[in-house]
């Protein structure tokens, strides 16, 4: 499943029972031919241990790269 663009999404069209058909031409609808699939699910962080290495060095939560924000996630 790939997500639809503002262009896209005005490239479909409605049967007259409000059934929306395929897209005609995709390369006429989304020009860039990139198709972006939903991500399943947000990542899930490690807060504690996240918070632990702040404190450990010293440092803020948002001051965190995101290679140091990365080795959280699960």
């Amino acid at each position: 499943m790939f997500k639809l663009t503002s262009t896209a999404f005005l490239a479909m069209k409605e049967d007259q029972d409000g059934v929306i058909s395929d897209i005609d031409d995709m390369d006429e609808a989304i020009p860039s031919g990139k198709y972006v699939s939903p991500s399943p699910k947000p990542p899930r962080i490690r807060f504690n241990d996240m918070y632990k290495f702040c404190q450990d060095k010293e440092i803020k939560l948002e001051d965190l790269t995101e290679e140091q924000k990365k080795q959280f996630f699960y």
